[in-house]
Protein backbone atom coordinates (compact mmCIF):
# COMPACT_ATOMS: atom_id res chain seq x y z
CA UNK A 1 0.00 0.00 0.00
CA UNK A 2 1.49 3.33 -1.02
CA UNK A 3 1.73 6.32 1.24
CA UNK A 4 -0.61 9.12 0.33
CA UNK A 5 -0.32 12.88 0.42
CA UNK A 6 -2.74 14.89 2.55
CA UNK A 7 -4.15 17.96 0.79
CA UNK A 8 -6.59 20.12 2.74
CA UNK A 9 -9.60 19.31 0.56
CA UNK A 10 -9.36 15.61 1.43
CA UNK A 11 -10.42 16.55 4.97
CA UNK A 12 -13.95 17.01 3.73
CA UNK A 13 -14.16 13.35 2.57
CA UNK A 14 -16.45 11.28 4.76
CA UNK A 15 -13.99 8.46 5.29
CA UNK A 16 -11.23 10.78 6.47
CA UNK A 17 -13.44 12.66 8.91
CA UNK A 18 -14.74 9.39 10.31
CA UNK A 19 -11.30 7.87 10.73
CA UNK A 20 -9.91 10.97 12.42
CA UNK A 21 -12.91 11.29 14.71
CA UNK A 22 -12.56 7.78 16.08
CA UNK A 23 -8.82 7.30 16.06
CA UNK A 24 -6.84 10.49 15.81
CA UNK A 25 -8.94 12.99 17.74
CA UNK A 26 -9.16 10.52 20.62
CA UNK A 27 -5.63 9.25 20.52
CA UNK A 28 -2.83 10.07 18.20
CA UNK A 29 -2.89 13.85 18.48
CA UNK A 30 -2.68 13.64 22.28
CA UNK A 31 -0.02 10.94 22.01
CA UNK A 32 2.36 13.06 19.97
CA UNK A 33 1.82 15.97 22.35
CA UNK A 34 2.35 13.88 25.49
CA UNK A 35 4.56 11.01 24.48
CA UNK A 36 7.79 12.60 25.75
CA UNK A 37 8.74 12.20 29.41
CA UNK A 38 8.82 15.92 30.20
CA UNK A 39 5.23 16.36 29.09
CA UNK A 40 4.10 13.43 31.20
CA UNK A 41 5.95 14.80 34.23
CA UNK A 42 4.19 18.13 33.77
CA UNK A 43 0.86 16.30 33.66
CA UNK A 44 1.55 14.62 36.99
CA UNK A 45 1.84 18.00 38.69
CA UNK A 46 -1.66 19.10 37.64
CA UNK A 47 -4.04 19.28 40.61
CA UNK A 48 -7.83 19.07 40.68
CA UNK A 49 -9.39 22.30 39.40
CA UNK A 50 -12.62 24.20 39.91
CA UNK A 51 -15.04 24.05 36.98
CA UNK A 52 -18.09 26.26 36.63
CA UNK A 53 -21.17 24.31 35.59
CA UNK A 54 -22.40 25.41 32.13
CA UNK A 55 -25.37 23.72 30.46
CA UNK A 56 -26.55 23.64 26.85
CA UNK A 57 -30.01 22.36 25.90
CA UNK A 58 -31.54 21.63 22.51
CA UNK A 59 -34.27 19.57 20.93
CA UNK A 60 -32.17 18.17 18.08
CA UNK A 61 -34.92 16.46 16.06
CA UNK A 62 -32.35 13.76 15.29
CA UNK A 63 -28.81 14.18 16.60
CA UNK A 64 -26.76 11.94 14.28
CA UNK A 65 -26.49 14.40 11.39
CA UNK A 66 -25.95 17.37 13.71
CA UNK A 67 -22.91 16.16 15.70
CA UNK A 68 -20.48 18.63 14.11
CA UNK A 69 -22.84 21.51 14.91
CA UNK A 70 -23.33 20.30 18.49
CA UNK A 71 -19.60 19.74 19.08
CA UNK A 72 -18.71 23.25 17.92
CA UNK A 73 -21.48 24.80 20.03
CA UNK A 74 -20.30 22.94 23.15
CA UNK A 75 -16.66 23.93 22.64
CA UNK A 76 -17.56 27.55 21.92
CA UNK A 77 -19.60 27.71 25.14
CA UNK A 78 -17.13 25.57 27.15
CA UNK A 79 -20.13 23.40 27.98
CA UNK A 80 -19.99 21.09 31.00
CA UNK A 81 -23.24 19.28 30.19
CA UNK A 82 -25.43 19.15 27.09
CA UNK A 83 -29.06 18.05 27.44
CA UNK A 84 -30.57 16.76 24.20
CA UNK A 85 -34.22 15.92 23.49
CA UNK A 86 -35.42 13.95 20.46
CA UNK A 87 -32.09 12.26 19.82
CA UNK A 88 -33.85 9.65 17.63
CA UNK A 89 -31.04 7.17 18.34
CA UNK A 90 -31.66 3.48 17.79
CA UNK A 91 -28.24 2.20 18.91
CA UNK A 92 -24.98 3.53 20.38
CA UNK A 93 -24.54 7.32 20.12
CA UNK A 94 -21.82 8.85 17.91
CA UNK A 95 -18.55 9.75 19.59
CA UNK A 96 -17.78 13.35 20.54
CA UNK A 97 -14.22 14.33 21.37
CA UNK A 98 -13.77 15.00 25.12
CA UNK A 99 -17.40 14.14 25.97
CA UNK A 100 -19.29 11.05 27.17
CA UNK A 101 -22.94 10.04 26.73
CA UNK A 102 -25.71 9.03 29.11
CA UNK A 103 -28.47 8.19 26.59
CA UNK A 104 -32.02 6.93 27.07
CA UNK A 105 -33.30 5.72 23.70
CA UNK A 106 -36.97 5.18 22.94
CA UNK A 107 -37.61 1.43 22.84
CA UNK A 108 -41.27 1.16 21.81
CA UNK A 109 -41.33 3.07 18.51
CA UNK A 110 -39.05 5.21 16.35
CA UNK A 111 -38.12 8.79 17.21
CA UNK A 112 -37.94 10.48 20.59
CA UNK A 113 -35.16 9.69 23.03
CA UNK A 114 -33.15 11.90 25.38
CA UNK A 115 -29.51 12.10 26.41
CA UNK A 116 -27.16 13.77 28.85
CA UNK A 117 -23.72 14.48 27.36
CA UNK A 118 -21.04 15.47 29.87
CA UNK A 119 -17.42 16.59 29.67
CA UNK A 120 -15.03 13.78 30.57
CA UNK A 121 -13.49 15.89 33.36
CA UNK A 122 -16.79 15.26 35.23
CA UNK A 123 -16.42 11.47 35.03
CA UNK A 124 -15.73 11.13 38.77
CA UNK A 125 -18.46 13.62 39.70
CA UNK A 126 -21.46 12.41 37.72
CA UNK A 127 -23.59 9.26 37.70
CA UNK A 128 -27.04 8.31 36.35
CA UNK A 129 -29.85 8.12 38.89
CA UNK A 130 -31.27 4.63 39.26
CA UNK A 131 -34.86 3.59 39.97
CA UNK A 132 -36.38 7.07 39.71
CA UNK A 133 -37.64 7.26 36.12
CA UNK A 134 -41.08 5.86 35.31
CA UNK A 135 -41.02 3.02 32.79
CA UNK A 136 -41.38 4.17 29.15
CA UNK A 137 -41.07 7.80 30.27
CA UNK A 138 -38.59 9.80 28.19
CA UNK A 139 -36.58 11.35 30.99
CA UNK A 140 -32.98 10.92 32.12
CA UNK A 141 -31.63 12.12 35.47
CA UNK A 142 -28.03 12.44 36.61
CA UNK A 143 -26.52 13.28 39.98
CA UNK A 144 -23.52 15.59 40.08
CA UNK A 145 -21.57 15.65 43.31
CA UNK A 146 -18.86 18.05 44.44
CA UNK A 147 -17.87 17.50 48.05
CA UNK A 148 -21.12 17.42 50.01
CA UNK A 149 -23.00 19.43 47.36
CA UNK A 150 -25.42 17.54 45.12
CA UNK A 151 -27.05 18.79 41.92
CA UNK A 152 -29.66 16.77 40.05
CA UNK A 153 -29.96 17.50 36.34
CA UNK A 154 -32.62 16.00 34.09
CA UNK A 155 -33.69 16.06 30.44
CA UNK A 156 -37.31 15.34 29.45
CA UNK A 157 -39.23 14.91 26.20
CA UNK A 158 -42.97 15.13 26.77
CA UNK A 159 -46.10 13.70 25.22
CA UNK A 160 -47.78 15.60 22.40
CA UNK A 161 -50.95 17.60 23.05
CA UNK A 162 -52.95 14.96 21.16
CA UNK A 163 -51.76 12.15 23.44
CA UNK A 164 -54.35 10.65 25.84
CA UNK A 165 -54.79 12.93 28.85
CA UNK A 166 -54.15 10.10 31.31
CA UNK A 167 -50.71 9.43 29.77
CA UNK A 168 -49.73 13.10 29.97
CA UNK A 169 -50.99 13.38 33.55
CA UNK A 170 -49.10 10.22 34.53
CA UNK A 171 -45.83 11.72 33.27
CA UNK A 172 -46.40 15.03 35.03
CA UNK A 173 -47.33 13.28 38.29
CA UNK A 174 -44.03 11.39 38.06
CA UNK A 175 -42.10 14.62 37.41
CA UNK A 176 -43.74 16.31 40.41
CA UNK A 177 -42.79 13.36 42.60
CA UNK A 178 -39.21 13.29 41.27
CA UNK A 179 -38.63 17.01 41.84
CA UNK A 180 -40.11 16.90 45.35
CA UNK A 181 -37.91 13.92 46.23
CA UNK A 182 -34.67 15.24 44.76
CA UNK A 183 -34.91 18.78 46.10
CA UNK A 184 -34.70 17.34 49.63
CA UNK A 185 -31.13 16.26 48.84
CA UNK A 186 -29.81 19.03 46.58
CA UNK A 187 -30.38 21.45 43.73
CA UNK A 188 -32.72 20.43 40.91
CA UNK A 189 -32.59 21.47 37.24
CA UNK A 190 -34.98 19.84 34.75
CA UNK A 191 -34.83 20.97 31.12
CA UNK A 192 -36.68 19.71 28.08
CA UNK A 193 -39.35 19.87 25.43
CA UNK A 194 -42.48 19.48 27.53
CA UNK A 195 -44.86 19.89 24.57
CA UNK A 196 -46.94 22.10 26.84
CA UNK A 197 -47.90 25.75 26.43
CA UNK A 198 -47.92 27.74 29.65
CA UNK A 199 -49.89 30.99 29.71
CA UNK A 200 -47.38 33.74 28.91
CA UNK A 201 -48.13 37.39 28.12
CA UNK A 202 -45.20 39.78 27.60
CA UNK A 203 -46.35 42.76 25.47
CA UNK A 204 -42.86 44.30 25.31
CA UNK A 205 -41.69 41.24 23.35
CA UNK A 206 -44.92 40.64 21.44
CA UNK A 207 -45.34 37.32 23.21
CA UNK A 208 -48.89 36.24 24.00
CA UNK A 209 -49.39 32.49 24.44
CA UNK A 210 -52.60 30.89 25.64
CA UNK A 211 -52.44 27.96 28.02
CA UNK A 212 -52.95 24.53 26.44
CA UNK A 213 -54.29 21.33 28.00
CA UNK A 214 -50.76 20.04 28.67
CA UNK A 215 -49.79 23.51 29.88
CA UNK A 216 -52.48 23.43 32.54
CA UNK A 217 -51.11 20.14 33.85
CA UNK A 218 -47.52 21.48 33.81
CA UNK A 219 -48.60 24.61 35.70
CA UNK A 220 -49.97 22.37 38.48
CA UNK A 221 -46.60 20.59 38.66
CA UNK A 222 -44.77 23.91 39.09
CA UNK A 223 -47.10 25.01 41.87
CA UNK A 224 -47.14 21.70 43.77
CA UNK A 225 -43.37 21.14 43.38
CA UNK A 226 -42.62 24.77 44.37
CA UNK A 227 -40.60 25.27 41.19
CA UNK A 228 -40.32 27.85 38.42
CA UNK A 229 -39.91 27.76 34.64
CA UNK A 230 -36.98 30.18 34.42
CA UNK A 231 -37.31 31.06 30.76
CA UNK A 232 -40.85 32.40 31.23
CA UNK A 233 -39.49 35.40 33.18
CA UNK A 234 -39.81 38.65 31.24
CA UNK A 235 -36.08 39.41 31.03
CA UNK A 236 -35.33 35.91 29.67
CA UNK A 237 -38.44 34.82 27.78
CA UNK A 238 -38.19 34.21 24.02
CA UNK A 239 -39.87 31.83 21.59
CA UNK A 240 -38.28 28.39 21.96
CA UNK A 241 -39.76 26.79 18.85
CA UNK A 242 -40.09 28.50 15.47
CA UNK A 243 -41.20 26.62 12.37
CA UNK A 244 -38.39 27.40 9.89
CA UNK A 245 -40.77 26.99 6.93
CA UNK A 246 -43.63 28.93 8.54
CA UNK A 247 -42.08 31.86 10.46
CA UNK A 248 -45.37 32.89 12.05
CA UNK A 249 -45.76 29.50 13.72
CA UNK A 250 -44.08 30.07 17.10
CA UNK A 251 -44.47 28.67 20.59
CA UNK A 252 -42.80 28.29 23.97
CA UNK A 253 -42.80 24.60 24.85
CA UNK A 254 -39.17 24.12 26.00
CA UNK A 255 -38.55 25.04 29.63
CA UNK A 256 -35.81 25.29 32.24
CA UNK A 257 -37.49 24.18 35.47
CA UNK A 258 -35.63 24.70 38.74
CA UNK A 259 -36.54 24.42 42.40
CA UNK A 260 -36.94 27.74 44.21
CA UNK A 261 -33.73 27.08 46.15
CA UNK A 262 -31.80 26.49 42.93
CA UNK A 263 -33.10 29.64 41.18
CA UNK A 264 -30.57 31.86 42.97
CA UNK A 265 -27.71 29.70 41.69
CA UNK A 266 -28.50 30.25 38.01
CA UNK A 267 -26.25 33.09 36.91
CA UNK A 268 -27.53 33.52 33.37
CA UNK A 269 -30.11 31.96 31.03
CA UNK A 270 -30.26 32.72 27.30
CA UNK A 271 -32.57 31.53 24.53
CA UNK A 272 -30.57 31.60 21.29
CA UNK A 273 -33.12 33.26 19.01
CA UNK A 274 -30.30 34.48 16.71
CA UNK A 275 -29.53 30.83 15.86
CA UNK A 276 -25.79 31.08 16.56
CA UNK A 277 -25.82 27.81 18.50
CA UNK A 278 -28.79 26.17 16.79
CA UNK A 279 -28.16 22.54 15.81
CA UNK A 280 -27.87 22.10 12.07
CA UNK A 281 -27.31 19.22 9.66
CA UNK A 282 -28.98 18.88 6.28
CA UNK A 283 -31.79 20.73 8.02
CA UNK A 284 -31.75 22.77 11.20
CA UNK A 285 -33.92 22.07 14.19
CA UNK A 286 -37.05 24.18 14.79
CA UNK A 287 -36.06 24.56 18.44
CA UNK A 288 -33.81 27.33 19.72
CA UNK A 289 -30.88 26.34 21.91
CA UNK A 290 -31.02 27.36 25.58
CA UNK A 291 -27.80 28.19 27.44
CA UNK A 292 -27.42 28.18 31.22
CA UNK A 293 -24.54 29.49 33.26
CA UNK A 294 -24.58 28.66 36.95
CA UNK A 295 -22.77 29.82 40.07
CA UNK A 296 -22.15 26.17 40.93
CA UNK A 297 -18.48 25.25 41.03
CA UNK A 298 -17.28 21.67 40.69
CA UNK A 299 -13.90 20.35 41.77
CA UNK A 300 -12.97 18.04 38.94
CA UNK A 301 -10.08 15.63 38.53
CA UNK A 302 -8.19 15.12 35.30
CA UNK A 303 -9.25 11.73 34.00
CA UNK A 304 -7.04 9.09 32.42
CA UNK A 305 -7.37 7.86 28.86
CA UNK A 306 -5.58 5.50 26.52
CA UNK A 307 -3.85 6.89 23.43
CA UNK A 308 -1.80 5.31 20.67
CA UNK A 309 1.94 4.92 21.25
CA UNK A 310 4.49 6.68 19.07
CA UNK A 311 5.45 3.41 17.39
CA UNK A 312 8.80 2.37 15.89
CA UNK A 313 9.32 2.35 12.10
CA UNK A 314 9.10 -1.44 12.05
CA UNK A 315 5.82 -1.31 14.02
CA UNK A 316 4.28 0.98 11.40
CA UNK A 317 5.64 -1.21 8.61
CA UNK A 318 4.00 -4.25 10.20
CA UNK A 319 0.76 -2.28 10.62
CA UNK A 320 0.79 -1.22 6.95
CA UNK A 321 1.54 -4.74 5.68
CA UNK A 322 -1.11 -6.32 7.90
CA UNK A 323 -3.77 -3.79 6.81
CA UNK A 324 -2.95 -4.31 3.13
CA UNK A 325 -2.97 -8.10 3.42
CA UNK A 326 -6.27 -8.18 5.34
CA UNK A 327 -8.03 -5.86 2.87
CA UNK A 328 -6.87 -7.98 -0.07
CA UNK A 329 -8.21 -11.15 1.57
CA UNK A 330 -11.45 -9.68 2.92
CA UNK A 331 -12.28 -6.15 1.80
CA UNK A 332 -14.41 -4.18 4.29
CA UNK A 333 -18.02 -4.06 3.15
CA UNK A 334 -18.69 -0.66 4.68
CA UNK A 335 -17.06 2.18 6.54
CA UNK A 336 -17.84 0.76 9.99
CA UNK A 337 -15.94 -2.42 9.15
CA UNK A 338 -12.97 -0.33 7.96
CA UNK A 339 -12.94 1.58 11.26
CA UNK A 340 -13.07 -1.67 13.23
CA UNK A 341 -10.19 -3.11 11.17
CA UNK A 342 -7.94 -0.07 11.74
CA UNK A 343 -8.59 -0.12 15.49
CA UNK A 344 -7.79 -3.82 15.72
CA UNK A 345 -4.52 -3.49 13.79
CA UNK A 346 -3.42 -0.38 15.70
CA UNK A 347 -3.87 -2.24 18.99
CA UNK A 348 -1.94 -5.22 17.64
CA UNK A 349 1.08 -3.40 16.16
CA UNK A 350 1.28 0.06 17.79
CA UNK A 351 -0.30 -0.37 21.22
CA UNK A 352 -1.54 2.21 23.70
CA UNK A 353 -0.39 4.13 26.75
CA UNK A 354 -2.42 5.82 29.50
CA UNK A 355 -2.10 9.59 30.00
CA UNK A 356 -3.85 12.27 32.00
CA UNK A 357 -6.59 13.70 29.87
CA UNK A 358 -6.36 17.49 29.73
CA UNK A 359 -8.51 19.75 27.57
CA UNK A 360 -6.84 20.50 24.26
CA UNK A 361 -5.38 23.97 23.94
CA UNK A 362 -7.09 26.48 21.73
CA UNK A 363 -5.23 28.33 19.01
CA UNK A 364 -3.98 31.83 19.75
CA UNK A 365 -6.56 33.30 17.38
CA UNK A 366 -9.42 31.37 19.02
CA UNK A 367 -8.33 32.63 22.46
CA UNK A 368 -8.27 36.21 21.20
CA UNK A 369 -11.77 35.90 19.72
CA UNK A 370 -13.06 34.24 22.91
CA UNK A 371 -11.85 37.20 24.98
CA UNK A 372 -13.54 39.62 22.59
CA UNK A 373 -16.73 37.55 22.81
CA UNK A 374 -16.65 37.73 26.63
CA UNK A 375 -16.25 41.50 26.48
CA UNK A 376 -19.11 41.76 23.97
CA UNK A 377 -21.30 39.62 26.24
CA UNK A 378 -20.53 41.89 29.18
CA UNK A 379 -21.43 44.99 27.13
CA UNK A 380 -24.69 43.42 25.95
CA UNK A 381 -25.67 42.42 29.48
CA UNK A 382 -25.10 45.98 30.68
CA UNK A 383 -27.05 47.33 27.68
CA UNK A 384 -30.03 45.12 28.55
CA UNK A 385 -30.18 46.87 31.93
CA UNK A 386 -29.51 50.46 30.81
CA UNK A 387 -31.41 50.33 27.44
CA UNK A 388 -29.10 52.66 25.41
CA UNK A 389 -30.15 53.85 21.93
CA UNK A 390 -27.57 51.58 20.25
CA UNK A 391 -28.66 48.38 22.05
CA UNK A 392 -29.35 46.60 18.74
CA UNK A 393 -25.85 47.45 17.54
CA UNK A 394 -24.36 46.06 20.77
CA UNK A 395 -26.51 42.93 20.46
CA UNK A 396 -25.47 42.34 16.84
CA UNK A 397 -21.80 42.76 17.77
CA UNK A 398 -22.18 40.11 20.47
CA UNK A 399 -23.88 37.71 18.01
CA UNK A 400 -21.16 38.40 15.44
CA UNK A 401 -18.40 37.53 17.95
CA UNK A 402 -20.16 34.25 18.77
CA UNK A 403 -20.28 33.36 15.08
CA UNK A 404 -16.61 34.27 14.58
CA UNK A 405 -15.53 32.07 17.49
CA UNK A 406 -17.62 29.18 16.17
CA UNK A 407 -16.06 29.50 12.71
CA UNK A 408 -12.53 29.71 14.16
CA UNK A 409 -13.03 26.56 16.24
CA UNK A 410 -14.27 24.70 13.16
CA UNK A 411 -11.22 25.86 11.17
CA UNK A 412 -8.88 24.87 14.02
CA UNK A 413 -10.40 21.38 14.09
CA UNK A 414 -9.74 20.92 10.37
CA UNK A 415 -6.17 22.13 10.79
CA UNK A 416 -5.63 19.75 13.72
CA UNK A 417 -6.79 16.81 11.60
CA UNK A 418 -4.47 17.82 8.80
CA UNK A 419 -1.46 18.14 11.12
CA UNK A 420 -2.23 14.85 12.85
CA UNK A 421 -2.43 12.94 9.59
CA UNK A 422 0.81 14.50 8.34
CA UNK A 423 2.60 13.39 11.53
CA UNK A 424 1.30 9.86 11.18
CA UNK A 425 2.23 9.60 7.52
CA UNK A 426 5.68 11.02 8.30
CA UNK A 427 6.15 8.30 10.93
CA UNK A 428 5.33 5.63 8.37
CA UNK A 429 1.58 5.05 8.45
CA UNK A 430 -0.36 4.30 5.28
CA UNK A 431 -3.98 5.28 5.78
CA UNK A 432 -6.51 3.30 3.72
CA UNK A 433 -9.54 5.13 2.38
CA UNK A 434 -13.06 3.89 1.89
CA UNK A 435 -14.64 4.89 -1.40
CA UNK A 436 -18.22 4.05 -0.41
CA UNK A 437 -20.69 6.74 0.54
Amino acid sequence: MNKISYPLDILQHTSWSGIFRHFFWYGCWATFKNVNKKARRRNKKIQPNAKQLKILYSNANGITGKITSLTTAMKEQETSIALIAETKLESEPPKIDEYKWMPRNRNVRKGGGVAIIYHESLTNNIKPLENIEKENMEIQWAEIKSGTQKTFIGIYYGNQEKAPAEEVQSDFDAIKSQINTLKQEGDVILVGDFNAKLKINIPSKNINQAQSRNGEMLQSVLEEAESIALNTKENICEWTRENRKKPDEKSIIDYVIVSRKTEAKIKDTKVDIAGTHRLKGKEETDHNTILLETNMSLKTNHTLRKVWKKGKPQDWANFNNDIEKTIKEDKPKNFDELEELITKKLKKHIGQITIKNNRKRESKKAKEIREKKKEAAKQYKEACETKPNNIEEIKNHYIDMQKKLREQLENDEIENRKNTANRLIKKGASIPTYSGK
